[in-house]
């Protein structure tokens, strides 16, 4: 698909990433649940600091994956995937109005490669816009 034709720019720039603590801590305690395998989606509906439709943030359990290097490498690779399929969550937003603060969590045991990763984080993204259509 050309550029031209694509509304959402495959970019992922920092007002669209989940810093906040208060916001991290209240998703945590509050949020909602999505399984999928090798993925948890944790997400809620909140007013968000910055004018966006979506803020996202990636996490990797030490107990899973003990090395640093490992566990920034699966981030990595979660955001890229994220970064390039992101646009049908983003305009899903935009047609709610709504704000959400969403936490992608990765549940494996071994470093995956990108396109397991790739196809598991989109399948994890369709069932949670499933999952929201159901309740507009």
């Amino acid at each position: 698909m050309p550029a031209s034709e694509n509304k959402t720019r495959q970019t992922f720039p920092r007002t669209e990433r989940l810093k906040s603590r208060k916001i991290i801590e209240q998703l945590m305690l509050d949020g909602k649940t999505i399984n999928a395998p090798g993925f948890k989606l944790i997400w809620m509906h909140t007013e968000l600091p910055e004018s966006v439709p979506v803020q996202t943030a990636f996490a990797v359990p030490k107990k899973r994956m003990r090395l640093a290097t490992d566990r920034n490498r699966i981030k990595r690779m979660m955001r890229e995937a994220y970064r390039k399929n992101k646009s049908e969550l983003c305009n899903l937003h935009d047609n709610l109005e709504k704000q959400s603060a969403i936490l992608f969590v990765y549940n494996g045991n071994t470093v995956p490669e990108y396109r397991n990763l790739e196809e598991i984080l989109i399948q994890t993204v369709k069932k949670f816009v499933v999952h929201l259509s159901k309740n507009i």
